[in-house]
């Protein structure tokens, strides 16, 4: 879809954020006000300093609620064409956005094309990541560095309203929304070669360790919400350039092996991974983990 009919879809977004309403194909006025003020309300900005308490809180859960035998499925397939396949059988999902560091909603009212630009033009996602502008992307761009934080932006029951090529839905449904950035790996060997290293340098253990705490604060706001249907993905392995085998394996690290502190604690999670193109072989390394895993 060219830029032109992107950005004209994010202007029409906005517009049926504001009135809080949209006029469907049947020419039904669906109300989406008390929804999306609901998710705006609820929405949550944890720091990273604040995830020791939550972390204690969710080891007691693991010691008094019974374990499940998880199921894994990588499906080829948009993030929200899954989400709203999923969503005609279960009504509480989870989906984590891979989000910009900097800005809400990443490039989706320049029209850029990425995940979260999808989610955002298809939704009332945007206000639900405006409201902490300063608290969370003011605080990123002043940062400089492109491990960028842990901090994360929760966001319940978010209303979606149009599929992915912005066509409006008969009636809307709800996602709830895990908003954190990748480790911008490409940023961080694109300053070390230009020798800007107080913006950062890659470091492969400090990666590792960064995105596994990462991944894990996720999971655990997933978790203590009591979320079993969990929605992932090639996390940062677009634009920002995370070698999906990596990404694939620090996921499975803390879901997968025998000591995982995830292992079985959800019922269903999901990578819906897209392929860009006929090369894109992202979901390979998802699958060679998670479909041949006897675990």
């Amino acid at each position: 879809m060219k830029k032109t009919a992107l950005i004209g879809i994010a202007n029409d977004t906005l517009q049926i954020i504001q009135n809080g309403f949209y006029i469907n194909q049947q020419q039904e006025k669906i109300d989406i006000s008390t929804a999306q003020k609901k998710a705006i309300d609820n929405s949550i900005h944890y720091k990273e300093d604040e995830f020791e308490a939550m972390f204690t809180k969710r080891n007691q859960l693991f010691a008094t609620q019974t374990d499940f035998d998880t199921h894994f499925e990588v499906i080829e397939a948009s993030t929200l064409g899954f989400c709203s396949h999923l969503s005609k059988t279960k009504n509480k999902i989870f989906c984590l956005n891979f989000a910009s560091a900097k800005h809400e909603g990443g490039g989706f009212l320049g029209g850029a094309q990425a995940q979260e630009e999808s989610l955002a033009r298809s939704s009332s996602l945007y206000p639900c990541l405006t409201k902490f502008h300063y608290q969370f992307y003011e605080m990123h761009k002043s940062l400089k560095n492109s491990y960028y934080t842990s901090d994360m932006i929760f966001s319940p029951f978010v209303p979606i309203f149009k599929d992915d090529n912005g066509n409006l839905l008969d009636n809307f449904y709800e996602i709830s929304f895990l908003t954190s950035p990748a480790v911008n790996v490409g940023a961080l060997r694109w300053h070390f070669a230009l020798a800007q290293t107080k913006r950062g340098i890659y470091n492969e253990e400090k990666y590792k360790r960064i995105m596994t705490e990462r991944i894990e604060r996720i999971l655990t706001i997933a978790y203590l919400n009591d979320y079993q249907e969990i929605v992932l993905g090639a996390w940062g392995c677009g634009a920002f350039h995370n070698d999906p085998r990596e990404v694939a394996q620090l996921f499975a690290d803390l879901l997968l092996d025998n000591q995982a502190i995830f292992k079985n604690k959800f019922k269903n999670i999901y990578f819906a991974i897209y392929a860009a193109h006929k090369n894109d072989k992202n979901i390979d390394f998802f699958k060679n983990i998670f479909e041949n895993s006897t675990k």
